[in-house]
């Protein structure tokens, strides 16, 4: 975040004080990668090519989530497929307080909360199911 802020002074960019609500969303997405991590690494001890899958996965991932290009442009229909992804909502919380300077709304936090806790529970359900199996083949 120092990099863009430092941007944002250099361009005099005025910082508001909603870019502050952007902790939310890194500690949501920091559980969201945790959870989703400890899933590929369990299924990738027992199944090595789904770990060369998920990085071609990764990639078309990266292009079905707006980062790189604002919502705006996706046409309608599509952007109700988007809804599914659940990056798409992670990227949105970034957005508010980061490129719009509005404060997060409870809505969108509840979503993202909810996606971060089940995938990370999740990771952790299937990585102590089979952590003697990955102690073994370690």
């Amino acid at each position: 975040m120092i990099p863009y802020i430092l941007v944002s002074l250099a361009i005099g960019k005025p910082l508001t004080l909603n870019f502050f609500w952007v902790v939310i969303p890194i500690i949501l997405i920091s559980m969201f990668t945790l959870g989703l991590s400890l899933i590929i690494a369990s299924v990738g001890v027992r199944f090595p090519d789904v770990v060369e899958m998920f990085n071609i996965f990764l990639f078309a991932w990266m292009y079905l989530t707006p980062i790189i290009y604002p919502e705006d442009i996706v046409p309608a229909w599509l952007l109700a497929f988007f809804k599914f992804n659940p990056m798409y909502h992670l990227i949105k919380l970034f957005r508010e307080p980061i490129f719009y300077g509005q404060p997060l709304y409870p809505q969108l936090v509840g979503i993202c909360t909810l996606i971060a806790v089940f995938t990370l529970v999740l990771g952790w359900i299937i990585f102590s199911r089979m952590t003697d199996e990955i102690a073994y083949r370690s």
